[in-house]
């Protein structure tokens, strides 16, 4: 297995409800990704996150980590917005799990 480091980006469509960036929503987000070594953002009609997954190859690494970020969304209650980012690098071995 390999670690790799995987970007999620979600975005809201042009009518999108807005989520203030403050709301509690994005702090417990935040919380449930932390065992990724998980750095996330959240703005009005988005959210991202950069996390560290370990799998055999770079497409089990995307599906992992897409699949991570997204449970945690709609754990915490954030809109199901669609996937507009999706970028895997396999992450230097400092990052690594």
């Amino acid at each position: 297995m390999t670690g790799w480091s995987v970007l999620v980006q979600a975005v809201g469509p042009d009518d999108a409800q807005e989520v203030d960036p403050n709301d509690d929503r994005f702090a417990r987000f935040f919380e449930l990704l932390r065992p990724y070594q998980g750095i996330s953002g959240g703005g009005m009609v988005s959210w991202s996150t950069l996390l560290t997954v370990e799998a055999s190859t770079a497409e089990e690494a995307a599906v992992s980590g897409n699949g991570i970020a997204r449970e945690a969304a709609r754990r915490v209650g954030l809109p199901d917005w669609p996937t507009l980012r999706l970028e895997v690098h396999e992450a230097e071995p400092s990052e690594a799990p």
